[in-house]
Formats: structure tokens, sequence, C-alpha cells
């Protein structure tokens, strides 16, 4: 919630909300070679919750719009 009030009072930087930290996990037991690793993105989990509700909610709006400009245009 600490998340949310912080962007309402437009306090909150998602600048630093958007990092991730690549790591890599190894294919094979006692991997030595670059080849052998699998690389992953771990992203910040409470970035991925202000996306998610900031998707839905826009999605929700962005219906209406959407809709009233294509009424507008096919008269």
């Amino acid at each position: 919630m600490a998340l949310f009030s912080d962007f309402h009072r437009e306090d909150l930087n998602l600048y630093n909300l958007n990092f991730g930290i690549i790591t890599l996990i190894p294919k094979i037991q006692d991997a030595t070679k670059i080849q052998q690793y699998r690389p992953i993105c771990v992203l910040n989990v409470s970035f991925n919750f202000f996306t998610k509700v900031a998707t839905n909610r826009l999605n929700k709006v962005a219906k209406i719009v959407v809709s009233n400009a294509d009424c507008l245009y096919a008269r």
C-alpha cells in the first residue's frame, strides 16, 4: 500500500523500481563453460504489482476512450 500511496502523492520514483538482477543458472552440475549456464532476470516484485494494477486500470479507461473514438470516426 505504501507503494501506491507514494505514487498518488507523486513521490514514487518508478526509475528505481524498474531494475532486474541477471544471474546465471547452471544447466548441468559442475558447469565450467558459459554455454552450460542459462541466464535469468529477476525483476523487482513491487514493480510487478504496480504494473499489473496500472494495466488493469488503464484497460478499463482505454476501452471507453477507444470505443468513443470509433463512434466519432464512423460518422
